[in-house]
Parts: structure tokens; sequence; C-alpha cells
């Protein structure tokens, strides 16, 4: 979990505070796991850019994916991240459409949401 969080833009202080570790235990379980670790000043990204979502689709995607955990299924974020093995601001990102998407992660969704891969990226209801 560590490394995924890192690998989806979290910095190391926060990931320290969210596991109870110090920033340079993170950072030595990220160089044991090869992941690089920069400890120069990330760029800051432009305002809103991390809430727009990255297509319509992407959106379509997180909105079909919340209304199935909580909706549905009555379950929290932190069950629901729990169940698909992602960090809860990694589900919370994909909700948003603001998170880019792999095969993997469509394929959790839809097995965890039990519909086939293509009935989740359908765009049409």
């Amino acid at each position: 979990m560590i490394v995924e969080d890192r690998l989806d833009g979290k910095s190391v202080a926060n990931i320290a505070t969210e596991y109870g570790m110090s920033e340079r235990w993170v950072y030595n379980i990220l160089k044991e796991k090869g992941v690089s670790v920069s400890r120069a000043k990330r760029q800051h990204l432009a305002p809103n850019a991390a809430s727009t979502p990255v297509s319509p689709l992407h959106k379509l995607i997180g909105q079909r994916l919340y209304e199935h955990y909580f909706v549905e299924c009555s379950l929290t974020r932190a069950e629901a991240s729990e169940s698909l093995s992602m960090a809860p601001s990694v589900l919370k990102r994909t909700e948003r459409g603001t998170r880019e998407l792999t095969l993997t992660d469509l394929q959790k969704i839809a097995g965890f949401m039990k519909i086939d891969l293509k009935e989740l990226v359908h765009e049409h209801d």
C-alpha cells in the first residue's frame, strides 16, 4: 500500500502520517522496493488540475463505483477500498474520475461490482 500510495502521487510526509511511521522509515521501504524517491519539492499543479476528471468516461466509472458501494451495498469508503485493495485516497480520486485507470484497476472494479468489464466501460446507461 505504501508503494501504491507513493506511485499515486502521495507525499512521503502524508504516507508517514497515515501509517504512523517516520518519513525515514517510509523512504527506506520505498528504496527497498525499488521506488525512486526524490526529496526535492514537487511541482505544484495548476489550480483545479487535481479536481478535473481525466475524461467523461473516468467520471462515469467513478460515479458507478460510488453508487455501487455506497448506495447499493451500504459500504463505507474504507470498507470498499479494503475490498478493492486500494488506499481510500486512491478510491476517492477514482470516484471523482481524476485518476488514470489501468486495465488491472478496471478489472478489480468490475469484479467488485460483479459486472462484466464491457458493462463497466459502456458509456450509455
